[in-house]
């Protein structure tokens, strides 16, 4: 059987860390989390038109010519 367990606190990782090492019939791997797997934030992209001299009819308007 496999269990994936994402921590978020690295101090509690070290905590259930401890723990697997003392049980001999588990086996674990540590693996960093990677970047590109976190999930998209809306928040992120608010800025993205902020100082652009552009309508919402003018974005309308170059987006239907695609």
């Amino acid at each position: 059987m496999e269990i994936n367990i994402k921590i978020q606190d690295d101090s509690k990782a070290h905590a259930i860390l401890s723990l697997l090492k003392d049980l001999p019939y588990v086996e674990f791997k540590i693996s960093k989390s990677k970047k590109s797997e976190k999930e998209p934030n809306i928040d992120e992209i608010f800025g993205l038109w902020k100082d652009r001299d552009i309508s919402a009819k003018e974005l309308r308007k170059k987006a239907w010519k695609r």
